[in-house]
């Protein structure tokens, strides 16, 4: 039970990361435009 939840909490952070970084390079993209 414990290790599912770390993997969830694992998983989370890691999208969260992915999401933030897709987030910037758009902002990034646009103001070279």
């Amino acid at each position: 039970m414990l290790m599912t939840m770390l993997v969830c909490i694992v998983l989370g952070l890691l999208m969260g990361s992915l999401v933030g970084f897709l987030v910037v390079w758009a902002q990034k993209k646009v103001e070279k435009k």
